[in-house]
Order: C-alpha cells, then sequence, then structure tokens
C-alpha cells in the first residue's frame, strides 16, 4: 500500500522535470538575439480603390450649328481621391461621326476644366465631345455632348436651332469664384454689347462688343473690373445689347 502511494506521488514530479527539460531546450535550440524582441509585426495597410472618378458635362445647346472659324466653349469638372499621372488619363475630343478630329490633354490633376474649339471649315452634322478620366487604379469615366453640326462660313443653309431673338443664357459656373463663361446667342451675324454691372448699376466691365456671327457665343470672365482689379463677393448683373433691346441675368461671386 505505501509503495503504490509512493509511485502515484512520483509521476506530477517526473511529468514538471520532463516540462523543464522540453523548455531547456526550445531555448537552446531557438536562441534570441541580444537586444531582440519576439512579438508580432504589422506593414502598411493597401490601398484598393474601385470607385470610377467623377465627371459632369455641359451639354450644348440643342441643335446648335456652328460655322467655320466661329468657336464653342465645353467646360466640365471631375474630381477623384486618386487621379492618375499620365498624359493620356484626361483627354477630351472632338469626333466627326466617332472619328476623331481634334484633341485636348488637360491637367493630370483637373477639378474645373474648358476647352475653347475653334470649328474647321467643313460640313458635318454628326459632331460631338467625347471626355475621358481615369483615376491611377485604371477607373475610368467617360462623358459625351450630344450631336451638332458645322457647316462652312460662307454657306447658305439655314439657321437651324438658332434662336428667334438674342438671347442671354446666363453663365456657368454660378455662383463663380471667381471665373465663369458668359454665353449668349444670336439670330444672325449683327453687332452687340455683353456689359457687367454692379448691383448699384456701376459698370465693373466691358466683356464683349464688335459685330458676331449668328449662333451661340461664349465669353469668359476672370472676376476682375477694367482696370484689372479683383472685385469683391457679391450679386452682379450681366447685360446683353442687341437688336435695340437688352437682357440682364444676375451673376453671383463668392471668394
Amino acid at each position: 500500500m505505501e509503495r503504490t502511494q509512493r509511485h502515484r506521488h512520483a509521476l506530477p514530479r517526473a511529468r514538471f522535470a520532463l516540462a523543464a527539460l522540453a523548455v531547456a531546450v526550445l531555448c537552446v535550440a531557438l536562441p534570441v538575439p541580444s537586444g531582440a524582441a519576439v512579438g508580432w509585426g504589422a506593414g502598411p495597410a493597401t490601398i484598393i480603390d474601385t470607385t470610377a472618378p467623377a465627371l459632369a458635362l455641359d451639354p450644348v445647346p440643342a441643335n446648335l450649328i456652328l460655322r467655320g472659324g466661329q468657336q464653342v466653349a465645353f467646360h466640365w469638372t471631375t474630381g477623384d481621391s486618386h487621379p492618375g499621372t499620365a498624359t493620356n488619363d484626361f483627354t477630351a475630343e472632338v469626333q466627326d461621326a466617332g472619328a476623331p478630329l481634334a484633341s485636348l490633354s488637360y491637367l493630370p490633376t483637373p477639378t474645373d476644366a474648358s476647352w475653347t474649339w475653334t470649328a474647321p471649315e467643313m460640313q458635318s452634322g454628326y459632331l460631338s465631345l467625347l471626355v475621358t478620366c481615369r483615376d491611377a487604379f485604371g477607373n475610368t469615366t467617360t462623358a459625351r455632348t450630344g450631336d451638332f453640326s458645322v457647316v462652312l462660313s460662307n454657306s447658305g443653309a439655314p439657321g437651324a436651332g438658332l434662336p428667334g431673338a438674342p438671347i442671354l443664357e446666363g453663365n456657368r459656373p454660378n455662383p463663380c469664384n471667381p471665373g465663369t463663361m458668359v454665353r449668349f446667342s444670336l439670330p444672325r451675324a449683327q453687332a452687340a454689347r455683353l456689359d457687367l454691372f454692379a448691383a448699384d448699376g456701376t459698370r465693373v466691365r466691358a466683356l464683349a462688343e464688335g459685330d458676331f456671327t449668328a449662333g451661340a457665343h461664349d465669353v469668359f470672365w476672370d472676376g476682375r473690373d477694367d482696370r484689372g482689379r479683383d472685385v469683391a463677393s457679391g450679386t452682379y448683373l450681366l447685360r446683353l445689347s442687341a437688336d435695340g433691346a437688352q437682357q440682364v441675368r444676375k451673376l453671383a461671386l463668392v471668394r
């Protein structure tokens, strides 16, 4: 009986000795260099962007007809958290029935872009503008305007799509900070004048004056007066004078 009890007490002591021996062998087999620490490491997080860039392209007027040599201003805005850096990541292209006619590479980190394009001497009714924006991960967004036409400058083609009277369409963007594009349209070739006034009636800037062709015209305002000075934030008035009549639109500047 006493012998059996001794045997039972000896078993835990033997197991403890074996465990201590295993720890000692492990420490000898896997030495830790002086000054080193054992623990888990964490590398930098991997960024994966699957969201396509934002792209907003202003439409062209319905049934727009340009004559050779006439200009039209295209405008669009883009945005992305990880914009691309290559030249072909940001392109705009005027196409004739899908075939490239003229192209533009805009800034690689764009927010607001515009392109004043001069129509060539040609006859086509299937032109459009295609804008592409691609980010650093290859996500791509495209936008296309509706079709517009170009006729020869000496063409006697009827003025389809032209307004029946001068129209001051206003400005984009509005409010602006500070630059903005002002558009007006004329039913025929004629003299016209475009001015900007303060709310109290004081003239701030003569934006355009002279003889203009029929169709749409775009005039850029940079937020300055006739002397080249920056004007303050506020509400201003655009006034188009043509055909002996005047039209007025409000313009808001927010700096």
